[in-house]
């Protein structure tokens, strides 16, 4: 279980899991994963993925992000 206070890692999960669950159904509808977003100039090529891929990135990059500021959170001293 996600700590109460962290909203972005439970957004972040819910993107991976999402992500991985759109990776699933096309390996088991079409028995490989179509990629069909392309980032391409002329002198540049970057990977070839699909939506499901960037939810997993975008999802992993929340997470971590939650993670690294969420010490500060909780260093806060509480006002009794």
């Amino acid at each position: 279980r996600t700590p109460p206070g962290h909203v972005l890692t439970r957004i972040g999960f819910a993107l991976i899991v999402g992500g991985a669950l759109g990776n699933l159904f096309d390996r088991i509808t079409y028995g490989h994963v179509i990629d069909y977003i392309l980032f391409h100039t002329p002198v540049w090529s970057f990977a070839i993925f699909n939506l499901a891929d960037a939810f997993i990135a975008v999802g992993a990059v929340v997470v971590v992000f939650d993670e690294l500021i969420g010490w500060r959170r909780e260093a806060k001293p509480s006002s009794d």
